[in-house]
C-alpha cells in the first residue's frame, strides 16, 4: 500500500513527533509493509536530520520556488500552478505522454506519486489558519481530489475561516474529503459551518501514538509525589508566539515571560526543583524558529539564587530522544 503523507514541516520538531505518529498508526492499521512518500517544504534539509524517510519537495514548492522575477513572478507563478494542474488533469485521464509534456522530470515524477496513491494524507497540526497563506495547501488538496483519491486530514486544530474566498475553496475540499480528524470541539464546528455533511471525528492528537504508557505511569505518580521527591526534575517547554488577539503582541510576550520566570522562582523555591528548559523546536540551524533562544530571555530574568537551579537544553533531539 502506497501512502503520501503531504503538507508536512518536520524540521519543526513538533511536527516530526505527529508526522512519525501518522507513521505509526498507519502501519498498525495497514501493515509495516506500507510505501510513505513524504511531501515537506525543505526536504532537501530534513534528510540530514531524518534519513530514514523518503522525502519530496511539497509539489506547490516545485512549481514556484524557482521563479525569482519581482515585477511578473506573479503572474508567472500562476501560469506554472495552472500548468501543473493541467499535467496532473492529463494523467488523471492516463494521457502520460501530454503529462510529461507540462512538466520537469521531478514535477512529472511527484505527479505519478500522487496518481498510484491509495491514500493521500494531509499531515496533523494547527496550519489551516487564516494567520498563515493557505495557496500551498489548497494547491496539495486540488491536486489530490483530481486523481480521485481518498484524503484524510489527520488531526488538526484549524480555523476559523472568514475569508470568503478561503471558504469557498474549503467547502469544495472538506465536502469531498474521506475523513477529517480534529483535535477540539471548536474546529468540528469551524467545519460544520462550511460543510455540515464532511465527515469528521473529534479524537486525541496523533503525537501521542509515540506515548509510553510506563513512562506516563511513572511521570503520573512524580507528579502525586512532588513534594515528596528529594530533588523534582521538571522539564519546560517554551514557544516565541506572537499571535495574541486581545493585547499587542509585546505586552502579551512580555507577560508570558513573567509568567514562566515566576513559574520557574516557584518551582525552585518551593521545590528545590532542578529546571530544564527543552522543546521539541530547537537544534536546527537552517529552521527559522529555535526556541531555546526564547527560552534564554526567560533564564536571564532568573535572580541569580534560582538561575544556578536553571539549564537550557539547546541542542536537537528527535522525538523518540526527546521523549525519553
Amino acid at each position: 500500500m502506497k501512502i503520501i503523507i503531504s503538507n508536512t514541516v518536520i524540521l519543526n520538531g513538533g511536527d516530526a513527533a505527529i508526522l512519525i505518529s501518522i507513521i505509526k498508526i498507519l502501519q498498525d492499521a495497514f501493515g509495516k509493509n506500507c510505501e510513505f512518500v513524504i511531501y515537506d517544504s525543505q526536504p532537501e534539509t530534513a534528510i540530514k536530520y531524518y534519513p530514514e524517510l523518503n522525502l519530496r519537495k511539497l509539489i506547490y514548492a516545485q512549481s514556484v520556488d524557482s521563479i525569482r522575477i519581482k515585477l511578473i513572478g506573479r503572474i508567472i507563478k500562476l501560469i506554472s500552478q495552472w500548468r501543473i494542474k493541467v499535467a496532473a488533469w492529463c494523467i488523471s485521464k492516463h494521457q502520460f505522454s501530454l503529462g510529461r509534456l507540462c512538466t520537469n522530470k521531478v514535477e512529472y515524477e511527484s505527479l505519478i506519486d500522487y496518481q498510484t496513491a491509495n491514500l493521500i494524507v494531509s499531515t496533523g497540526g494547527t496550519y489551516l489558519v487564516e494567520n498563515y497563506s493557505l495557496k500551498a495547501r489548497f494547491f496539495d488538496y486540488q491536486i489530490s481530489l483530481m486523481f480521485n483519491k481518498p484524503l484524510i486530514f489527520f488531526t488538526q486544530s484549524l480555523g476559523p475561516f472568514e475569508q470568503p474566498t478561503n471558504c469557498q475553496i474549503l467547502t469544495k475540499i472538506f465536502t469531498r474529503s474521506a475523513l477529517i480528524l480534529l483535535r477540539d470541539r471548536q474546529s468540528a464546528k469551524h467545519i460544520q459551518e462550511l460543510s455540515p455533511q464532511s465527515k469528521i471525528a473529534v479524537v486525541a492528537d496523533a503525537a501521542f501514538a509515540l506515548s509510553n504508557l510506563e513512562a506516563l505511569a511513572t511521570a503520573k505518580n512524580n507528579q502525586d509525589n512532588l513534594g515528596n521527591l528529594f530533588t523534582p526534575k521538571i522539564a519546560i517547554s517554551v514557544r516565541d508566539w506572537s499571535y495574541f488577539k486581545t493585547v499587542d503582541p509585546a505586552i502579551g510576550i512580555a507577560r508570558y515571560i513573567q509568567a514562566l520566570v515566576a513559574l520557574t522562582v516557584h518551582l525552585v523555591d518551593k521545590y528545590q526543583a532542578e529546571i530544564t528548559y527543552i522543546s521539541s523546536c530547537q537544534g536546527i540551524k537552517e529552521y527559522w524558529k529555535d526556541d531555546s533562544e526564547f527560552a534564554l530571555k526567560i533564564t536571564t530574568q532568573l535572580p541569580e539564587q534560582v538561575a544556578k537551579f536553571v539549564t537550557v537544553n539547546r541542542d536537537f533531539h528527535n522525538p523518540e530522544t526527546l521523549i525519553k
